[in-house]
């Protein structure tokens, strides 16, 4: 994790205050990764999320003039049938040097030459630049062949001369989402549309989508809800599996599914802008009493400890409702008192303690596990 300490960072200090008026605050983990030491917003009034992959995509087929076949990803590139002329951008201006032209960069590009063709461009940065010097459509080179732009006309995207994908929209993790009717689609655009294919952290909606089912419930409500309901993710294919949770958080949000602390009282006052104090006991108080959807404490590798985390939760479900403790995968003893809990009422709030006792994972390395 990487950031400034919460009394000096104006994104934790400002969320604590909204916080503190009942409004959830949803912040993107940042956009580097997925190296350790890269989530930027750590806070634990924030709501920190990130975007994943799907295991689908919108897959289409382009036939080069050689009869070869390529298949791709798109969501309107449609040719109708229709073979059309295939021009390079960097042969395609008189009065830019060829680098300038092949990055198809504004200005460059001749019309006459690119007018009723589809142009090859080096770069993503600019493909509508072809569409506005009358191009049928764009093949862009990209370092990164699953990500692309909304624009008005076709664009494919490919990695280099063997590996083509084509895409009409960008963002490494793709949903369809409902599309606001006041603004279009892509630049340059006058469709309105009702539904648009739309990623990353931004479309992290569920917070909102809770809340309307549940108005009365508090932001750390929410939070726990989503984060306690999360699923699991397989990391086996990633270079940072080793590291799990602290690699992927919670889990893939399901929408369907019904610290030492240390703070003197100087850097709450200027976390909170309120004149407060803590106790020597609530100074000292250890990360693992935080009330937090999350249970995590780090122990001296390969020594054996024994640890208490108490929770304390509140009834938003049915007002008559049971829980059986369940511990999920895991070489660690974990035991939970009660393992049972009978609750009767809305609101009703119940407490329980979890011990987690074993050998301490070797350095660089962590044990974990799943209570539901």
């Amino acid at each position: 994790m990487v950031g400034l300490p919460f009394e000096e960072d104006p994104i934790a200090i400002g969320a604590f205050h909204v916080m503190a008026k009942g409004i959830l605050i949803v912040n993107s983990a940042g956009n580097s990764g997925p190296q350790p030491s890269t989530v930027s917003s750590t806070s634990p009034w924030i709501f920190t999320i990130a975007a994943s992959n799907t295991n689908r995509a919108f897959v289409t087929k382009v036939v080069l003039g050689d009869g070869k076949t390529i298949v791709g990803r798109s969501v309107n590139f449609h040719l109708n049938g229709i073979k059309y002329p295939l021009v390079y951008g960097g042969s395609s201006s008189s009065r830019c040097d060829a680098a300038s032209t092949g990055f198809c960069s504004p200005g460059c590009l001749d019309s006459k030459r690119v007018k009723g063709k589809i142009v090859l461009c080096d770069s993503p940065q600019n493909p509508k630049e072809a569409q506005v010097m009358g191009a049928i459509a764009s093949i862009v080179r990209s370092r990164h062949a699953d990500v692309a732009n909304s624009y008005h006309h076709c664009v494919l995207l490919f990695s280099g001369s063997k590996h083509y994908y084509s895409r009409s929209f960008e963002g490494r993790t793709k949903i369809l989402a409902v599309y606001s009717l006041d603004a279009p689609p892509s630049q340059s655009d006058t469709r309105r549309v009702n539904y648009s294919v739309l990623g990353g952290t931004s479309m992290s909606c569920v917070a909102a989508y809770l809340k309307t089912f549940h108005p009365r419930r508090s932001p750390s409500m929410i939070q726990s809800a989503i984060m306690s309901t999360a699923r699991p993710m397989n990391t086996s294919t990633s270079p940072f599996d080793h590291m799990a949770e602290f690699a992927y958080g919670a889990g893939h949000v399901n929408p369907i599914a019904d610290w030492s602390m240390n703070y003197t009282a100087k850097s709450l006052r200027l976390i909170s802008g309120e004149n407060r104090s803590c106790s020597e006991e609530q100074s000292q108080s250890l990360a693992i009493n935080l009330n937090y959807p999350s249970m995590t404490v780090k122990v001296r590798e390969t020594k054996p400890f024994n640890l208490n985390f108490r929770r304390t939760v509140t009834n938003v479900g049915m007002a008559k409702s049971t829980y059986k403790a369940q511990v999920l995968g895991s070489e660690l003893t974990i035991r939970v008192v009660p393992d049972f809990l009978s609750l009767k009422s809305m609101y009703q709030m119940r407490s329980f303690t979890v011990t987690v006792s074993g050998q301490g994972p070797e350095a660089d390395k962590l044990a974990s596990a799943h209570l539901i």
